[in-house]
């Protein structure tokens, strides 16, 4: 369950406008912190570098801006990193860590 040392992952949620004058949103009682891999909203899923590793809310809506997946796609299977995370040669394949 979400904490109020929680609601700064609210930002960028479309239903933050409720989080108010003391009020919270309806969905941030029920909320659970979760990883999720983020993606904007239109970038092309066609590397394993569009997607970033982040912690948010289970209940974060955010239409026009971003998209959760509570998984990587399945046609990235040997991804090990993801962006944002830390920074590697992008000619080295990281599902073996051979060298160029």
């Amino acid at each position: 369950m979400a904490t109020e040392k929680d609601l700064p992952l609210c930002d960028g949620c479309r239903d933050n406008f409720y989080n108010q004058c003391g009020k919270r949103c309806w969905s941030f009682e029920g909320a659970q912190v979760v990883e999720a891999f983020r993606i904007g909203w239109w970038t092309q899923p066609t590397s394993d570098r569009a997607y970033r590793k982040v912690v948010t809310l289970s209940c974060h809506y955010a239409p026009g801006q971003y998209a959760h997946h509570k998984e990587m796609p399945e046609c990235f299977p040997g991804l090990t990193r993801v962006r944002g995370e830390e920074p590697f040669d992008a000619r080295v394949p990281v599902a073996t860590g051979a060298t160029p």
